[in-house]
Formats: structure tokens, sequence, C-alpha cells
């Protein structure tokens, strides 16, 4: 006796859902369009940036400041990892 009173419900649910979802996509639709019409404000100067410049040296100064640089920098040591598949000897 109480299955037969929940089964009728299911078609009025069905219908409250369709009403929800329509009323859903029309606020969406309306909101989309009320953006779209809104005024958009005038853009901002655009930002200028300093002028960057660029400096090329020869390899000789290069590898001398790069070797400098190599041996004031503390090295660790170097470690290598081997990885194998559990089932592999």
């Amino acid at each position: 006796m109480t299955a037969a009173r929940y089964t009728d419900s299911r078609p009025s649910l069905q219908r409250l859902s369709d009403a929800l979802t329509l009323a859903v996509m029309a606020a969406l639709t309306v909101a989309s369009a009320a953006v779209m019409a809104s005024v958009l404000p005038e853009p901002a100067e655009p930002l200028r940036l300093p002028m960057v410049v660029v400096t090329a040296k020869s390899s000789a100064q290069t590898a001398a400041q790069t070797a400098a640089q190599t041996a004031a920098t503390p090295r660790l040591p170097l470690v290598v990892v081997q990885a194998r598949r559990s089932g592999e000897v």
C-alpha cells in the first residue's frame, strides 16, 4: 500500500525538474544578455616597459667567467640511482 503511494510521484517530480531546468536556463540567458549589453569601461593605457639592452661576450670571456663561478660554487657528490621493476633481477 505504501509502495503505490510513491510510484505515482515520478511524473510530478519529472515535471518539477523540467520546470526548474527551464527557469534556470531562462535566468542564465537573461543574465548573459545583460552582461553582453553592458557598457565596458575604457581600456587602460598600455604599460610601457623600459628598453632592455643585450650585450654579447666572446667565448673566452664566457669560459673564464663560468670557470670562476664553478670554482666558487660548492658541489655535491654525484649520485647515480638505478631503478628496477620488482620482477627483474
